[in-house]
């Protein structure tokens, strides 16, 4: 048993080295170019701008280590979509890099994968070239007197949404019955520049207003902006928040990876999605941080490509399962889920029709009375689960087990930890 715990073990750390593998991508661009960026899900996300490294006049590389052959890409003249690449010159013009653009001659690139041509790549034309405008920024924002802490997010750094030390802005004190907090960032694209505040580290926490522009601000000094934020979708209160638990039941299957608000919804970093698997097969995730509400999903691998299913009563079809939330409050610090079915179909099904049954213990029987689910000769734990993967109900136990009443329909019962499906009448 030590020997395959070890390969497995061992397999899986492959498997996580294959995920942060660097590739490089190299692109010939036309003279004239000042810059360079790719952006799409090779470089982290579509509209996360990395800026490549200047070989020459017309040539620049980069390394993105968790990219895959397959994940798309593009590159641009600067950090903004007017500066895409195109395969055709602008309509009338001789040099498109130093004339209007005229959109009815501008013809944008396919999107690209490294396994075309091992990303050796050659734009022909730019939409637009940018010229970089490097400044550094001081940004001021006023706030109720309820927010503990802000953070910025923007396009100065591809809207990351993990909100961590790098985009918490620094408190400066209370003013006119608010609060004052500071930010400063250097841009070269400071009329391209988008952000917005976030009263908390979640996209659960932000300001209710669309994205703003240097020109929404108060230009107070040279370089310097305020402004005046009031709204918030919520506002973080670290004493309603704290370390919250995930244990799922899934169907048969080698990893879980978690994904979600937590992580600002990308893949960066593979191995911090991994969940734990435990002894009796079910697998748990404990949050990094204190978390007030989170939404999240589980996955079977480290993309996007293999989510957890849900079976529509409407529509009597599987379809990809909407994002899953969980409150530290309402929820408390440990929850406990069942995936219903993985995309790919791995495992089989745990709940809605054709859901597997746990034949591996007969102790126990489990029946219907009068709208409830009526378990005997439990040993130490009971559960219960809708279609779409929701714990109804649950209770740890020795001996005989009744739920409250229910709805008709079918659901799931996990009893020391095997499965039953069963339909209330």
């Amino acid at each position: 048993m030590k020997k395959i715990s070890f390969f497995l073990m061992l397999f899986a750390s492959i498997f996580v080295s294959q995920q942060v593998k660097a590739l490089t991508y190299t692109v010939v661009v036309p003279e004239g170019t000042n810059t360079c960026y790719i952006t799409g899900d090779a470089a982290g996300g579509w509209g996360t701008w990395v800026k490549m490294t200047s070989v020459d006049a017309t040539h620049y590389t980069v390394d993105l280590p968790n990219a895959t052959e397959t994940a798309e890409y593009k590159y641009y003249s600067g950090p903004d979509w007017g500066y895409e690449e195109s395969i055709t010159a602008i309509t009338g013009v001789d040099d498109p890099a130093t004339t209007e653009v005229d959109e009815s001659g501008f013809t944008a690139h396919a999107n690209r994968k490294y396994s075309d041509n091992n990303g050796a790549d050659n734009v022909l034309f730019w939409k637009a070239v940018f010229t970089p405008d490097l400044k550094n920024l001081t940004i001021d924002c006023f706030v109720p007197a309820t927010v503990y802490e802000l953070y910025i997010t923007g396009s100065f750094n591809g809207w990351s949404g993990v909100f961590g030390e790098s985009q918490k802005m620094t408190y400066v004190g209370e003013e006119s019955g608010g609060k004052v907090f500071t930010f400063a960032l250097t841009t070269e694209n400071p009329d391209g520049l988008e952000f917005k505040f976030i009263a908390g580290p979640d996209w659960a926490y932000e300001q209710t207003a669309g994205n703003l522009k240097l020109s929404d601000g108060n230009n107070y000094e040279t370089d310097k902006y305020a402004y005046n934020i009031q709204s918030f979708s919520s506002i973080f209160d670290p004493a309603l928040a704290g370390y919250v638990t995930i244990t799922a039941t899934v169907p048969a299957t080698g990893d879980v990876w978690i994904q979600g608000s937590l992580f600002g919804w990308n893949w960066d970093d593979p191995a911090a999605h991994l969940m734990t698997k435990n002894t009796d097969g079910t697998y748990s995730y404990t949050t990094s941080r204190p978390i007030q509400t989170m939404e999240y999903r589980l996955y079977n691998g480290a993309d996007w490509s293999n989510p957890e299913q849900e079976y529509d009563e409407t529509t009597q079809a599987w379809k990809e399962k909407s994002n899953r939330a969980v409150n530290f409050v309402t929820d408390g610090a440990n929850v406990s889920i069942t995936v219903c079915k993985w995309t790919n179909g791995d495992g089989g099904t745990l709940c809605g029709p054709n859901a597997l049954n746990d034949v591996n213990a007969d102790y126990f029987t489990v029946i219907t009375e009068n709208n409830k689910i009526v378990v005997n000769n439990a040993l130490s734990r009971v559960e219960i689960f809708n279609l779409t993967g929701k714990n109804i109900e649950s209770q740890n136990i020795q001996g005989n087990f009744t739920s409250k009443t229910l709805d008709k329909g079918l659901y799931l019962v996990r009893v020391d930890g095997f499965a039953r499906k069963i339909l209330v009448k």
